[in-house]
């Protein structure tokens, strides 16, 4: 099976998707070197972000596809990102269809936080900018990157690739004028305040290239429409048969939707700004206003 970019929101789209399926980061990184149409578009990622306190120190752990709490639990972690922007695994969690499955989610993410395929940073030795209280960033070179620390360079090459791979991608971006891409991560004073009761799990989000290709460890507005990249579980109609045409415009017209909402009352959009939020939509404007110019 071929695959697809599924539009939606996080939880939306994953019900779409084959779930072993889904792309990683470096992956889509990886595809984005063959297949240019990818690079304008950006992603939901299968990788699972969770925040912890280790030794009195900030700790960042990026699992893989398999060990994403936030997917496994996918109903309770989109209720709480949505309504408190953080997803606290607690409990016995339950499956869609409501059905006990006795997990107890804080042990399983903190298995997940230690799984051998689970990169761990620790965000102290990192050299963070900004000065949002929730989010802090890595500025990645993507020529001059041997002034990367090692435990930088262990979290860009998780994001874009490893090895021979992390060169390739670093190249493609520097072909493409980008000169910085950045990964986002929680502040780390955020973090101690959000974990006193155990782990905190976000979301995962690739940007396109007009937004250089930043990636956010942390995402939290998971309810916006963008895409998960996989195989779909169930197959629709391609947009050159009858009707199939309502599968594109019900995604386009999320897009309209949410631009008027946005619009209909300006201070309130600009009260529920973040810095990450407000680079976003600066790098769709950037690329609109790029695209009238052609």
């Amino acid at each position: 099976m071929a695959l697809e970019n599924i539009v939606g929101n996080l939880r939306d789209a994953y019900a779409l998707v084959e779930p072993e399926t889904i792309l990683h980061s470096d992956e889509l990184q990886l595809e984005r070197l063959t297949n240019n149409s990818l690079r304008s578009v950006p992603f939901y990622t299968a990788d699972g972000v969770l925040y912890r306190m280790h030794d009195g120190k900030a700790q960042l752990g990026l699992t893989r596809r398999d060990q994403n709490p936030v997917l496994r639990h996918i109903g309770d972690a989109f209720t709480q990102l949505v309504e408190t922007g953080n997803y606290h695994p607690n409990g016995d969690s339950t499956d869609d269809d409501g059905r006990e499955i006795y997990v107890n989610a804080q042990e399983e993410a903190d298995a997940a936080f230690t799984a051998e395929s689970t990169v761990r940073i620790d965000l102290i030795q990192l050299c963070l900018q900004g000065t949002d209280n929730e989010w802090r960033y890595l500025a990645i070179p993507t020529q001059n990157y041997s002034t990367l620390s090692p435990e930088e360079r262990k979290l860009a090459e998780r994001v874009h690739g490893s090895g021979d791979a992390f060169v390739q991608v670093m190249r493609m971006l520097a072909d493409a004028g980008i000169r910085e891409t950045k990964v986002y991560v929680l502040n780390p004073s955020y973090v101690e305040a959000q974990t006193k009761k155990g782990i905190v799990g976000r979301a995962s989000w690739l940007n396109h290239f007009g937004g250089i290709a930043d990636f956010y460890a942390g995402s939290r507005n998971i309810i916006n429409s963008v895409r998960l990249r996989g195989v779909r579980s169930h197959p629709v109609a391609s947009i050159s048969e009858p009707g199939a045409h309502g599968v594109r415009d019900m995604a386009e017209n999320v897009y309209v939707t949410s631009y008027a909402t946005i619009l209909s009352d300006p201070e309130r959009a600009v009260a529920a700004l973040d810095d990450v939020t407000a680079s976003g939509l600066c790098a769709i404007v950037s690329q609109y206003l790029a695209s009238k110019r052609q």
